[in-house]
């Protein structure tokens, strides 16, 4: 639908454009509305699935660099930290990142 106001319009603004849009939809069959509806909820479990996904990779990602510890190893220069956002009370070591600093 998008598509075809677009097309007829190449120079409409958005809220212009939402507008259209909210008129064609009120004059379309329940045919075409149905398969409009079932399209949306597909898309709307695959963005879901993904989204799962992503948030999965992003936790793993920031425990990359995060160790469970008990005790800490007092001869490693790190800083101990307590996870945040998380319901758990043990320590989490951070390594250090590597120093960006040029010596000559």
């Amino acid at each position: 639908m998008r598509e075809r106001i677009i097309k007829s319009n190449p120079n409409i603004s958005m809220p212009d454009l939402a507008k259209a849009g909210g008129r064609l939809w009120k004059t379309v069959n329940d045919e075409e509305r149905n398969f409009y509806e079932q399209k949306a909820m597909e898309q709307k479990k695959e963005y879901n699935k993904q989204m799962a996904a992503f948030k999965a990779a992003k936790r793993n990602k920031n425990r990359i660099y995060a160790t469970i510890i008990a005790p800490p190893d007092p001869d490693e220069d790190r800083d101990v930290e307590v996870c945040a956002g998380e319901a758990t009370p043990h320590p989490v070591v951070v390594s250090p990142q590597p120093s960006t600093a040029v010596t000559p």
